[in-house]
């Protein structure tokens, strides 16, 4: 059996952004329209209803679509009421869950139609930015708290300012739907244990170890006395890996891993500092992937490639996570120039932490990336 000894940095991750596993988000909001001091209209109560697309996500950001209808109000210099319907599109921005609550970010323009266009108050365009958060009720249903800061462009002075400022608060129900399961991974097949083989005790010439098999079929002299052994008269080793039965401490090694003295696979366990919600590999991690595919390319060894997350979030999309992450490494290795037949890639989510996930040093452990060398013979 050859040994082998290998060192990999061990770098942390700080943090992922929380995509949703579901392809569509419909609200249904209602709230308040704070008009700033100079703008002609009051107050205004109004509905907001808006549908989030997860499934056209781009660089983690979702485009929305919203209908506002702020109900009738008062000209504040001039007598007469009008309502303001705005349509707009937005591109919303999710950070992780934490505590069953999202936090968001959002962005982007639309138009305003005024129904009674009195005081210089006209249709037009409007930019919008506001923040707000999901806190989760079931895993369809949330509810939803926004504000919004609007500003429209208008022509005729208004006060002292050309500029409509708006800030809206909202609250309501969010309800998501169109599920996306992740892809199942397919598990390496499992290695085939040649039947075991016991010779029994026989009478000899001479049996120096006392192991039934006389020393001159015997092709290990020195068995410890007890141990039971095989037709060679070495001691049993039912998982093939090279390592006796009584020294193996791990005795179901699949017979294609490369394993250590006690006979347990050789992992390497990789932390990487991957972007928020990302299984891009950083720029500044390159070498490294440069480094180990130089090793690949020198020793005969496969991989197999297995992705792990800690416990935040939910279990579908930390074990979605992790198989895109293990497979970023494998396009990663396979742009250095390593084979995709030498690669197998499995996803684990958060289901075999190695540290615990009620600190974030611990939740650091548990995000990493894990390599089983695979004996090529």
């Amino acid at each position: 059996m050859k040994k082998l000894s290998l060192l990999l940095s061990a770098l942390i991750l700080q943090g992922n952004l929380s995509a949703s596993d579901y392809d569509y988000e419909v609200s249904l909001l209602g709230g308040v329209n704070f008009a700033e001091p100079n703008y002609t209209i009051e107050n205004q109560y109004l509905i907001n209803g808006e549908m989030q697309f997860n499934n056209l996500s781009f660089g983690g950001i979702a485009p929305e679509l919203s209908v506002l209808y702020s109900f009738p109000s008062e000209y504040r210099r001039i007598e007469g009421k009008t309502s303001l319907t705005r349509a707009g599109v937005n591109g919303v921005y999710e950070f992780t869950e934490s505590n069953n609550a999202i936090p968001f970010l959002k962005a982007g323009l639309g138009y305003e139609f005024v129904d009674h266009e009195l005081d210089g108050n006209t249709d037009g365009v409007f930019v919008d930015a506001g923040a707000g958060a999901k806190i989760k009720i079931t895993d369809d249903w949330a509810f939803k708290l926004e504000g919004l800061y609007l500003v429209k462009y208008r022509d005729e002075a208004n006060y002292d300012s050309n500029f409509d400022n708006n800030f809206l608060v909202m609250a309501g129900l969010t309800y998501r739907f169109g599920y996306n399961a992740p892809a199942k991974v397919a598990e390496p097949e499992p290695a085939v244990v040649a039947p075991v083989v016991v010779v029994a005790a026989v009478v000899a010439p001479k049996d120096g170890d006392k192991d039934g098999v006389i020393d001159a079929n015997d092709k290990c002299l020195n068995t410890p006395k007890g141990l039971a052994v095989d037709a060679k008269g070495c001691m049993l080793d039912d998982d093939n890996d090279g390592i006796a039965n009584a020294q193996d401490r791990c005795p179901n090694t699949h017979s294609w891993a490369e394993v250590d003295a006690s006979g347990c696979a050789i992992k390497m366990s990789v932390h990487i500092d991957y972007a928020l919600d990302s299984a891009t590999i950083p720029a500044d991690k390159a070498a490294e992937v440069t480094a180990f595919a130089a090793f690949l390319k020198k020793e005969p060894y496969a991989v197999q490639i297995i992705g792990h997350t800690d416990s935040s979030g939910k279990k579908v999309h930390n074990l979605k996570l992790s198989t895109k992450r293990a497979q970023s490494l494998k396009d990663a290795l396979i742009a250095e120039g390593i084979s995709a037949d030498r690669i197998l890639v499995t996803g684990k989510g958060e289901e075999e932490p190695i540290a615990t996930n009620s600190t974030k040093e611990g939740q650091a452990e548990n995000r990493r990336i894990e390599i089983v060398l695979i004996d090529p013979k």
